[in-house]
C-alpha cells in the first residue's frame, strides 16, 4: 500500500548526511535477571484481551477487527448541529474556545543551541501561516472547538511534494474516523470512512474504509473510558436534556398559540338528538361533524377576538393556566441545570443564574480553567507533532519539542506565582539545611534535572578605578547616576538613602505638571510605610522569640537561617496579604486620577477647535489597572528577598554572634538585638520609595498618553526634571517627540505581560544603552523603537510626557 509516504520510513532533510545517525554510546551492563529477584514476568507480551467489540471484516484478505465505539458517531453530527443553533451549547463551545486561545511557548530539547532555537522559532513562526487559513490562532481555536465537540483532536499534517516542509493542515473529522486492531503491533490504526478513491493515490479502500498514515494523520483524545481509542464528547451527557428542553418548548408553544396568555377556552354545547329511524354509526357520524365544526368556528372567531353561540345553546369558558405554569418554570429550571451538567459548566457562565455563593463560584471557575487547561495540553499534543515533523522535513536536528500554553484568564495568575515563589524560597532554604539536593530542587520546580550539580555563585564585579578628569573639565554641582534595573544594592550614589519628600514629592509637588501625582504618590508610599514597620514590628518580635529558644551552641549560619526563614516564612501574612488593599486602592484612585488630569494637554483648552473631551475609560485601562495591581503586589512582596537585604541580616547577625559574642538566653540581649534588627529592616524602606515612584510614574504617562489618543493627539514630548540628580540618559530624553498610537501599542503588549518580565517587555534605558552617549545620536523614531519613551526611564526617574499640540 502507498500514500505518498510510507508508515514506517521518512526520510528527513536535504542531503544524505542529515540522515546518517551516530553510534548510541555503549549502554552500561544490566544485571542479568535471576529467579529469586521477585515476582517478574517470564515472558514477553499481552496477556488481556483488547476490548473491539463485534465488526469483524475480511479486510485485505485478512480478517480484522474494527474496533466498535462506546457512542453511535452520527451522534456527532447532532452535537455539531446544535452548536451552531442551540444557545447554550453554543455558549458552552464559545468559553472554552475564548479562554482556552492563550498564548503558547515552545521549548526544544536540551541538544538544541539557543542560535537553533531562535532560527526554528522563525521558521515556523513563517511556515504556519501557510498551513492553516487564519494562521495559528485559527488553527487552535478550531482545534479546541474540535475537542470540545468531539472530545478528541483530529487532523493532518500533509507534506509538500519535495518532502521539505509542510503544505497544510486539514481537520479530519472524528465521525469519519474507525479503527483496526493491529494483532502483531498491539496497536489500534487509524481508517477514514470514505466513498471514494482519491485521483492518482494508490490508497485501499475496503468496506468504505481508507487507512490512514499515522506519520501525518494524528488522533488524540482528551478522555476515554477503557483501551478502546475513541474519544468521549464531553457534551454528549447533555442530549437527552436538549431533547426535552426542545418537547417542553414545543408544547408551550403549542399552549401559547392557542390560549395565550388568558388560559385555554372551554366550549360546551348542547348535543342534538338522534333523528327518527337514525342508526348509531350515522347518529355518532353526524355529531362529530357538529364538534369539528364548532371547532373551527371557535378558532376563527379566537383570532378575531370574537365568538358567537345560541343562548341556552353554547357555554364558554376561559380556563386559567397560571397555575401550571409555575410549576413549568421548575421544571424548565430543573432541566437546564441537568443540562448545565451534561454541559460541564456553571449556568453563570452561560449567562444564567442560578445564585451560588462566591466561594462555590470561585471553585467552579478554578475547575473550569482546569478542564480547559486539559483540552490545551490535547491541542499542545498536536502541535507538538505537527511542528517537529515540519522541523525535520526541513532539515533541523532535534530530538522533540514541548508546547506549553499560558493558564485560561480564569485562573488568578498572581497567587499562582505567588505560591510558585514561595516554593523556590522554601527549597533554597531547604537546599541549604543539606536536607533537599539539586536534582530534588529542579524536581520540585518542574524540570527534569538541574542544569548543573551546584548553585551558580554570584560573579564578583570589580569596581574600576576611578579615572579623574582635568580639573576644567568638571561640571559644578552636577553628577550621572548609574541605575541599575531593580538592582537595590549596588546603587554608585547615595540617593537611594536620601528623602522620599525632598527628591520625589517635593518637585513633583511644585510644576502644575506633576502636582496630583505628587499627592497620589505621597498617599500610596505612605500607606504602604505604615503596613512594612508594622510587618517589620511582627517579625523582629518573632525572630526575638525565636532565638530565645535557640541554643548559644549553634553556628551563626544556624542562626542566620533560622531568621531568614521566620522571616520570609511569615512575610505574606505580615505584609504581601494586607498590602493587596493598600495596592488595589491607591493604583486604582491614582490611575482613574491620572486619566481624567488635562495637565496633560498645558494650558490649552482646545484642539483643532474642539473643546478637550472628558477623560473616558477604555478596555486599555481596565488592563493597566489590572496589570499594576498584579506588578506592585509581586514587587512590593519581594523586594525582602533581596540578596543586597540577605547580605545585610547576614553581616548583622554574625556580627552580633561572633564579634559581639551575643548570649541567646539573655533576654534583655537579645530584646536589644530585635530592635537593632528592626532599625535594619527598616533601613531599607527607601526600596518601598522607588517602586511607588516608579509605578506612579509609569502609570502617569500611559494614562495621560491614553488620553491624549482619546483627544487625537498624535505626538507627545518627553519633558526631564533637571536638577544636579538628573542622568546623562534623561538628559538626552528630554524633548524628544514620539509617536501617540506606536505607545498606545505598546502598553497592550505591557497588560498582556507577566510582570515578572518586564524586563524584557519595557527594560530601562539604562539596560538597553549601557552608556548615555550610545543613545545620544539616534533619532526618535529608533528609540520609540526600542521601546524606551515612555515611563520611567530607570527607578527613580522623574520625568513626564505632555502633548504636543
Amino acid at each position: 500500500m502507498a500514500w505518498g509516504i510510507p508508515f514506517t520510513n521518512i526520510i528527513i532533510g536535504k542531503s544524505k548526511q542529515d540522515v546518517v545517525q551516530q553510534a548510541a554510546p555503549e549502554a552500561p551492563a544490566k544485571k542479568k535477571k535471576e529467579a529469586g529477584d521477585g515476582p517478574l514476568p517470564t515472558s514477553g507480551g499481552r496477556s488481556s484481551e483488547p476490548e473491539l467489540g463485534n465488526d469483524i471484516l475480511s479486510f485485505f484478505n485478512n480478517e480484522v477487527a474494527v474496533v466498535t465505539p462506546d457512542f453511535e458517531l452520527k451522534l456527532l453530527d447532532a452535537i455539531e448541529h446544535l452548536a451552531k443553533y442551540n444557545g447554550d451549547v453554543s455558549y458552552a463551545l464559545d468559553n472554552i474556545v475564548q479562554l482556552g486561545g492563550t498564548k503558547y511557548d515552545i521549548y526544544y530539547d536540551d541538544s538544541v543551541s539557543d542560535t537553533q532555537a531562535a532560527e526554528m522559532n522563525s521558521y515556523l513562526a513563517k511556515e504556519v501561516k501557510k498551513w492553516y487559513k487564519g494562521g495559528s490562532q485559527a488553527l487552535i481555536n478550531d482545534l479546541l472547538a474540535q475537542i470540545a465537540l468531539s472530545g478528541v483532536v483530529s487532523a493532518e499534517g500533509v507534506p509538500t511534494n519535495s518532502l521539505d516542509g509542510i503544505k497544510r493542515i486539514v481537520l479530519v473529522s472524528p465521525k469519519n474516523i474507525k479503527f483496526v486492531y493491529n494483532e502483531e503491533e498491539e496497536d489500534y490504526l487509524p481508517f477514514q470512512i470514505t466513498r471514494r478513491l482519491p485521483v492518482g493515490v494508490e490508497s485501499p479502500v475496503t468496506f468504505g474504509l481508507r487507512p490512514l498514515n499515522p506519520i501525518t494523520y494524528k488522533y488524540f483524545a482528551n478522555r476515554r473510558f477503557n483501551e478502546k481509542p475513541y474519544g468521549i464528547p464531553p457534551f454528549l451527557a447533555a442530549l437527552d436534556s436538549v431533547v426535552i428542553e426542545k418537547d417542553m418548548i414545543n408544547n408551550f408553544r403549542t399552549i401559547v398559540k392557542k390560549a395565550g396568555i388568558f388560559g385555554f377556552l372551554q366550549v360546551l354545547l348542547r348535543k342534538p338528538n338522534p333523528d327518527p329511524g337514525e342508526s348509531d354509526t350515522a347518529y355518532n357520524a353526524r355529531v362529530t361533524t357538529y364538534l369539528n365544526s364548532a371547532v373551527d368556528q371557535a378558532e376563527k372567531g379566537l383570532g378575531k377576538s370574537l365568538t358567537v353561540g345560541f343562548k341556552g345553546e353554547h357555554e364558554f369558558n376561559v380556563g386559567t393556566t397560571s397555575n401550571n405554569a409555575a410549576g413549568a418554570k421548575e421544571l424548565f429550571d430543573m432541566n437546564q441545570q441537568n443540562k448545565m451538567s451534561g454541559l460541564k459548566q456553571d449556568p453563570l457562565m452561560l449567562g444564567k443564574n442560578f445564585s451560588t455563593s462566591e466561594a462555590v463560584g470561585r471553585v467552579l471557575l478554578v475547575k473550569l480553567g482546569a478542564q480547559i487547561a486539559n483540552y490545551q495540553r490535547c491541542v499542545a499534543c498536536m502541535l507538538e507533532e505537527f511542528n517537529l515533523m515540519a522541523l525535520k522535513l526541513a532539515g533541523y536536528r532535534l530530538d522533540s519539542i514541548t508546547i506549553e500554553f499560558q493558564l485560561p484568564v480564569l485562573s488568578d495568575e498572581y497567587k499562582d506565582q505567588q505560591a510558585y515563589n514561595l516554593k523556590v524560597t522554601t527549597n533554597q532554604l531547604l537546599y541549604k539545611q543539606g536536607i533537599l539536593s539539586q536534582q530534588q530542587v529542579a524536581n520540585s520546580a518542574g524540570y527534569d534535572k538541574a542544569d548543573q550539580e551546584e548553585p551558580r555563585a554570584e560573579p564578583i564585579i570589580e569596581e574600576p578605578e576611578e579615572v579623574k578628569p582635568p580639573a576644567k573639565e568638571k561640571t559644578k554641582n552636577t553628577y550621572e547616576l548609574v541605575w541599575p534595573e531593580y538592582d537595590y544594592g549596588h546603587l554608585h550614589g547615595s540617593i537611594a538613602e536620601q528623602s522620599f519628600d525632598k527628591y520625589f514629592y517635593g518637585p513633583y509637588k511644585a510644576s502644575k505638571f506633576t502636582e496630583l501625582m505628587a499627592e497620589y504618590m505621597k498617599k500610596y508610599h505612605d500607606g504602604t510605610k505604615v503596613l512594612y514597620s508594622k510587618a517589620v514590628e511582627k517579625a523582629s518580635t518573632r525572630i526575638g522569640k525565636l532565638l530565645l529558644n535557640t541554643s548559644s551552641k549553634v553556628s551563626a549560619q544556624d542562626v542566620v537561617d533560622k531568621v531568614l526563614t521566620s522571616l520570609y516564612a511569615n512575610w505574606g501574612r505580615d505584609f504581601s496579604a494586607p498590602q493587596q488593599k493598600v495596592v488595589s486602592k491607591w493604583v486604582t484612585a491614582a490611575y482613574k486620577a491620572f486619566r481624567k488630569d488635562t495637565s496633560v494637554f498645558g494650558s490649552a483648552k482646545e484642539i483643532d477647535g474642539k473643546k478637550i473631551p472628558e477623560g473616558t475609560f477604555g478596555l486599555t485601562d481596565f488592563r493597566t489597572l489590572d496589570y499594576y495591581k498584579k506588578s506592585d503586589s509581586i514587587y512590593l512582596g519581594r523586594f525582602i528577598t533581596d540578596e543586597d537585604t540577605k547580605r545585610k541580616v547576614t553581616d548583622f547577625i554574625k556580627e552580633k554572634y561572633i564579634d559581639g559574642g551575643l548570649p541567646l538566653e539573655n533576654s534583655k540581649i537579645v530584646t536589644e538585638f530585635r530592635k537593632q534588627f528592626a532599625t535594619l529592616l527598616e533601613g531599607e524602606d527607601w526600596k518601598i520609595a522607588r517602586i511607588v515612584n516608579t509605578s506612579v510614574t509609569n502609570m502617569k504617562d500611559i494614562a495621560g498618553i491614553n488620553y491624549m489618543q482619546q483627544a487625537g493627539v498624535m505626538e507627545f514630548e518627553r519633558v526631564e526634571l533637571i536638577d544636579n540628580l538628573t542622568c546623562g540618559w534623561c538628559k538626552n530624553m528630554n524633548g524628544r517627540r514620539f509617536q501617540v498610537d506606536l505607545a498606545v501599542e505598546r502598553f497592550d503588549d505591557i497588560n498582556e505581560s507577566d510582570p515578572l518580565t518586564i524586563k524584557t517587555v519595557k527594560p530601562f534605558i539604562t539596560s538597553v544603552y549601557k552608556k548615555p552617549d550610545d543613545m545620544a545620536e539616534l533619532s526618535n523614531a529608533q528609540l520609540q523603537a526600542a521601546g524606551v519613551e515612555v515611563g520611567a526611564m530607570h527607578p527613580g526617574c522623574r520625568g513626564i510626557s505632555i502633548a504636543v499640540l
